[in-house]
């Protein structure tokens, strides 16, 4: 009897296994990321590699909670200048949309860049910044689809504050012409907003590739992380990226698990 039941349970694993893997391959998942490593050097866990620098990103305890979703894993801090390691999707995108889902804490302003899609060969596009406050808030989030010209860069109307858990959702639109891809960015707040199940409209979206004096991206077929200054300190979790809009499994199904 023992036996029989825990082939049973052994049966029952596997099938919602199997079901997590084909449901999340009709949802496009191209990436998820919860950083469940020992704390220390991100790279090489998870097959993140080191960019040409050194000074990788730190895996630290904890995590960053939205709303009841309460994360896995651990986090990875950004607090310093040095690397910026990327990890390969599971299938690169040459057309249509692809979104990077991530849990965001902001509790240290420098201006620059530390979120971003990469081309297979690493060429880096949709950068998610931080640019200074203008109404009394500590920072602003900011986007560019490539250039790093201060003219080019976009963003929201208001503020944004230290020590408070933001849901960012980066975009990558490929266009049907030349020279007119766009990325876009929806921030969502920990406590006051909900994760919407359908797209909304954008927070803020960029200028066209061409309109920035850029070519369009090839492919993309990667994400990347930047440590990009002592000043900007901040936390990031619960990586997803998928090419459409989408919630995700449910929480007890991704926690499924047989006794």
């Amino acid at each position: 009897m023992g036996e029989h039941i825990q082939f049973l349970s052994k049966t029952v694993f596997i099938f919602v296994a199997m079901l997590f893997v084909i449901v999340s391959a009709c949802n496009g998942q191209l990436l998820s990321e919860t950083f469940d490593y020992a704390a220390g050097n991100l790279v090489p866990n998870g097959g993140w590699t080191e960019g040409p620098t050194s000074n990788p990103p730190e895996v630290v305890n904890g995590n960053l909670d939205f709303g009841s979703d309460a994360g896995t894993g651990r986090r990875v801090r950004l607090d310093a200048y040095g690397d910026y390691p990327y990890k390969a999707l599971s299938s690169t995108v040459s057309s249509g949309s692809v979104y990077a889902k991530f849990l965001v804490n902001v509790t240290g302003y420098r201006s620059g860049y530390f979120f971003h899609f990469e081309t297979t060969t690493g060429v880096e596009y949709g950068r998610v910044r931080l640019r200074p406050a203008a109404a009394g808030g500590d920072f602003r989030f900011a986007l560019n689809v490539r250039s790093t010209a201060n003219a080019h860069v976009q963003y929201p109307s208001r503020d944004y504050s230290y020590g408070t858990t933001y849901l960012i959702v980066l975009k990558y639109t490929f266009g049907a012409g030349a020279d007119d891809d766009t990325a876009s960015l929806f921030i969502f707040e920990s406590g006051v907003d909900a994760f919407p199940a359908t797209e909304p409209s954008a927070t803020v979206t960029s200028l066209t590739t061409g309109a920035e004096g850029e070519t369009d991206a090839a492919d993309i077929g990667r994400i990347g992380i930047r440590n990009y200054d002592l000043l900007m300190d901040l936390y990031i979790d619960e990586i997803e990226v998928r090419t459409s809009w989408e919630a995700g499994l449910p929480v007890d199904l991704l926690s499924f698990s047989v006794h």
